[in-house]
């Protein structure tokens, strides 16, 4: 998975991602529309798919809060 800090405090999460796939490396700075890895269905999963969840803290075990999807242009 991927985790990603934001500037507000929250830290949204990236899951199920395709091993050797990711794009992005520890500490980088990353922009919206940025790919981060290629989905895949790591772990205890069933095909390809991706688990995404925003917290309020680094653990990616916190408890999701509500977040919307912003439309970025391709």
């Amino acid at each position: 998975y991927i985790t990603i800090q934001h500037d507000d405090g929250e830290f949204s999460h990236y899951g199920h991602l395709r091993t050797r796939t990711f794009r992005v490396r520890n500490g980088e700075r990353v922009e919206q529309g940025q790919a981060l890895a290629l989905a895949g269905n790591s772990g205890y999963s069933f095909g390809t798919h991706l688990h995404v969840q925003v917290t309020r803290s680094q653990a990616i075990s916190s408890p999701s809060i509500p977040f919307r999807f912003e439309e970025v242009p391709a």
